[in-house]
């Protein structure tokens, strides 16, 4: 089980950070300040609880298949980011609401994404 997911770990992480080098500059340019270990280390543990949670409430459905990569996978994104930055909003005044709408669909499409390649590479996770 832990095997499958320190992979979907890596893919979620994968795709995080490729999002965040693209949009850091024009949309999370003053949210963003640099790259320290211990905010690395929190957006794993973060991308390794998303994983534990897509794994539970997805991946291990008797019914996980083509059908779960557009509706479960990425309802459960939609879940998590948007609870997540409901809280961001209250936290931070200065996060918008067109912030947090971007980030809800990143979050929604990222979760189906990620789906789809544990739907391809099921044997290994």
């Amino acid at each position: 089980m832990f095997d499958g997911i320190k992979l979907l770990t890596f893919v979620f992480s994968a795709i995080n950070m490729s999002y965040m080098f693209v949009m850091k500059d024009n949309f999370y340019g003053e949210f963003i300040h640099g790259s320290s270990f211990v905010n690395i280390m929190f957006a794993y543990i973060a991308w390794a609880c998303m994983s534990v949670a897509l794994k539970w409430y997805v991946i291990d459905r008797k019914d996980f298949g083509y059908k779960s990569v557009f509706t479960h996978g990425p309802l459960l994104g939609f879940i998590i980011y948007a609870i997540m930055n409901i809280c961001l909003m209250t936290v931070r005044p200065d996060w918008s609401a067109a912030m947090a709408s971007t980030d809800v669909f990143f979050g929604t499409g990222m979760f189906m994404m990620v789906s789809l390649f544990a739907l391809i590479f099921k044997k290994f996770l």
